[in-house]
């Protein structure tokens, strides 16, 4: 009992937190949204900027879509940059790094994510044009509380050399179910301006079935050039394979529970068997003198109940260490969660009270005299 507690435990930790990977708002549209990602060939660098132009081009009237736009990663992934913004100096380590993520024009239409303030970024944002981006509310209640960040500018420290970047628009947070912080910093700034040299996602929000839109993306990418490979996912697909780890760990760590359940349960009922086995004898005695079934029952439920309790107390404690392993791998329930602890307990409670009963009842339903006999 002691032992599987904290198996069961465990498993009802990483089933809750799974169930809230799955149910959770990342702050953007996820429905009907397509991922098409392509990779550029070393001959491709030095056309990056037309190439990506062209493929904004002739994927801006896709049929039977209502959104198309383009990230150098999926969104909500981004990579991390060093910053200092005007008029605070210096900043503490901590607030130095922020998320940015390369989009082109109409990427926020596409991923669903609410422009709160400014203007969206847009074709004219090219490589001439000056710097500019567009920030989520996390980083401007950071930076500029209580007041409106846009036309600030704040600097991107870089290995090759520093520049400053204007804000033109701010946006909703958009959170990653595999992020624990939804105050994550974010910038978006324009591909065009930077050039990402190793490749792109498009985003597609689909109007309805999405084989048609796939089959006209597919034909468009190999008209612009047939050696792009193109890997297309759902949403949901993507989600599922960044999060095929945690799913993996959780279906094992039920069937582990529930094997340890399993064998409590034997080694209990077996334990019990033997020793109602052992006293048939004074069971016998008792029922001569007068005790009825339910009096042999309850002797035996009873001492039962004393044995798990000691097993539950164990593991009880034993659980709250274990399950501070897990708290890496948690999402939106603590180690702690006083609910998952209360199920775990009620379930191996019950199932080990039912291991109980069978050879009480068995044992109250001897016949007097037959239990005098036994040897």
């Amino acid at each position: 009992v002691a032992l599987s507690l904290p198996l069961l435990t465990g498993a009802g930790l990483l089933a809750r937190s799974l169930q809230n990977k799955m149910n959770f708002d990342p702050g953007f549209n996820r429905e009907n949204l397509l991922l098409f990602s392509t990779g550029f060939q070393p001959s491709d660098f030095s056309r990056t900027g037309p190439l990506l132009k062209q493929i904004q081009e002739r994927m801006a009237d896709l049929p039977g879509v209502r959104a198309v736009g383009m990230s150098r990663l999926p969104p909500p992934l981004a990579s991390s940059v060093k910053v200092s913004v005007d008029g605070i100096t210096p900043l503490p380590e901590e607030d130095m790094f922020t998320r940015w993520l390369l989009v082109g024009p109409g990427f926020f239409g596409a991923a669903g994510i609410p422009l709160l303030a400014g203007r969206d970024l847009s074709t004219w944002d090219h490589e001439n044009a000056p710097k500019v981006c567009v920030i989520n509310t996390a980083m401007a209640d950071k930076f500029w509380p209580n007041s409106n960040p846009v036309g600030r500018r704040f600097t991107v420290r870089r290995s090759e050399s520093d520049y400053k970047v204007e804000i033109v628009g701010v946006v909703e947070n958009v959170r990653g179910w595999w992020l624990k912080d939804d105050r994550l910093r974010l910038a978006y700034c324009p591909m065009l301006q930077y050039l990402p040299t190793d490749g792109l996602t498009l985003l597609v929000r689909a109007a309805g079935a999405p084989a048609p839109v796939i089959a006209e993306v597919r034909r468009r990418f190999q008209d612009i050039d047939r050696n792009l490979l193109l890997d297309v996912k759902t949403w949901s697909a993507f989600n599922d394979e960044r999060e095929s780890e945690s799913i993996w760990l959780s279906r094992l760590s039920s069937g582990l529970s529930l094997m340890a359940l399993l064998l409590s349960c034997m080694g209990l009922y077996g334990v019990i068997a033997y020793s109602v086995a052992r006293r048939t004898n004074e069971f016998g005695i008792r029922m001569a003198l007068g005790a009825e079934r339910g009096d042999v029952i309850g002797m035996v439920m009873r001492e039962t109940l004393r044995l798990v309790l000691i097993g539950i107390a164990v593991g009880l404690a034993a659980s709250l260490g274990f399950t501070r392993i897990l708290a890496g791998m948690l999402f939106g329930v603590e180690t702690t969660d006083m609910t998952t602890l209360a199920l775990s307990t009620a379930l191996l409670l019950s199932v080990a009270m039912l291991a109980g009963y069978l050879p009480a009842r068995r044992a109250s339903q001897l016949d007097p005299l037959v239990a005098l006999r036994h040897e």
